[in-house]
């Protein structure tokens, strides 16, 4: 039976529509907008509000009657808030900022950059308002606007206690502006399809490098597992984190084949390399440790980080729902007046039709393994640490449950 399918939605990914700030000063030997001056922000701000005012005057009467002056649009606002990450890129082609570096050059840009330059502006006799300008680009929500920063706060946290959080106030001086496109695209720094420019098999590819880049990490810390970490629970421990890489592996494979990878196989890779951050962020925590082994333990927690966002950003497919009308059918005699044809599959099982028979993934979860990984993806380490045996109990389950097929 043919499917119809419907035209897919358009990707919202930080790497298709990244959120970037412009710094234009006109007084640049070149006369234009540099690329250089563009700062994509690495991680999506957790909160984003615009908001669009009127400026109205309401006038009330003595007989219960109103009515309100308008004096047209007042000024928009937009408020951003979020962090600037932690860890540098695994790709040293993007960059090797950390978080701090990052919040560093934020704050230059939106903030200390343009101060400075309008100051220097006014010292040379120029209007600041037309020689610099902070330009806000956001390609997620279709704004481009010049703005102007009202306040930027630095924020920390008990419970993030390794993320420089930011606050930024900023008031829209001109809107709809237009940016050159060689601008647009240019700007970003993102990990996996950073800008428009990476096409579809250029994703797919450098992905496949990141991803390949955690299997080898965790691969080379299995030894320092085994040695360091609690000697109850070391062998399930080192057995999970060989069958996840091979999940990892046969996510990899798939996505290099003719029938490429499936939802179903995306979710399991998904699972396992959430759960394994949790492992190894709970393992890290544990008292007594020396330094050393607990930096490695988190390089582990990071290399399955990594993987998730692979799987999540760049692998991950868009699903398809199946065409139900042929179902339908008539009823009684509604197809001799006007109603529905006789359903083409009467008498048959339309669920055979709808859902044949797929051919087994690379790697199964049995239900006992999605069960305890899923509790664990789903624990607050912070607040409810894993015990020592819960993790192992969890580990041993998992490795049990991931099974190769071919």
């Amino acid at each position: 039976m043919a499917s119809t399918q419907s035209a897919s939605p358009s990707s919202q990914k930080s790497g298709v529509r990244p959120i970037s700030f412009v710094l234009v000063d006109s007084s640049n030997p070149s006369g234009s907008i540099l690329a250089s001056n563009a700062l994509t922000l690495y991680i999506r701000p957790e909160d984003l509000t615009r908001t669009d005012t009127s400026r109205i005057s309401a006038q009330q009467t003595l007989g219960g009657i109103a009515w309100a002056d308008n004096f047209g649009r007042g000024i928009p606002t937009i408020n951003i808030s979020g962090h600037t990450g932690w860890r540098r890129p695994d790709d040293p082609a993007l960059g090797t900022d950390d978080g701090v570096d990052r919040f560093k050059k934020l704050k230059n840009q939106v903030f200390n950059n343009w101060h400075a330059r309008r100051q220097v502006a006014i010292e040379n006799g120029k209007d600041p308002d037309s020689t610099v300008q902070l330009q806000f680009v956001d390609q997620l929500d279709s704004i481009t606007a010049v703005v102007a920063p009202m306040s930027f706060a630095l924020r920390r946290n008990r419970y993030r206690p390794l993320l420089m959080q930011y606050q930024i106030s900023m008031i829209v001086t001109q809107d709809n502006i237009a940016t050159p496109r060689s601008v647009v695209q240019s700007i970003g720094n993102l990990p996996i399809g950073g800008s428009n420019a990476l096409s579809g098999p250029q994703r797919l590819a450098a992905g496949l490098t990141s991803l390949a880049s955690s299997v080898s990490r965790i691969t080379k810390q299995v030894g320092l597992v085994q040695t360091y970490i609690d000697a109850s629970i070391a062998a399930p421990v080192a057995q999970f984190m060989l069958a996840t890489n091979t999940v990892f592996n046969a996510v990899m494979d798939a996505v290099g084949s003719v029938q490429g990878v499936t939802n179903s196989l995306i979710a399991v890779g998904q699972l396992t390399a959430q759960c394994g951050v949790n492992i190894f962020r709970s393992l890290a925590a544990v008292a007594g440790l020396p330094q050393f082994v607990k930096s490695q333990i988190m390089d582990i927690a990071g290399a399955y980080s990594n993987a998730f966002c692979i799987m999540f950003n760049v692998f991950n497919q868009q699903l398809i729902y199946p065409a139900y009308q042929p179902i339908y059918g008539s009823s009684n005699c509604s197809s001799t007046s006007g109603g529905s044809p006789p359903s083409a599959l009467a008498g048959l099982n339309p669920f055979q039709y709808i859902y044949p028979q797929q051919t087994l993934d690379a790697v199964t979860m049995s239900t006992q393994a999605h069960a305890s990984m899923t509790s664990m993806a789903n624990t607050d380490i912070v607040r409810a640490p894993p015990s020592i045996s819960t993790i192992g109990n969890v580990a041993g389950t998992a490795a049990a449950g991931l099974v190769k097929t071919s």
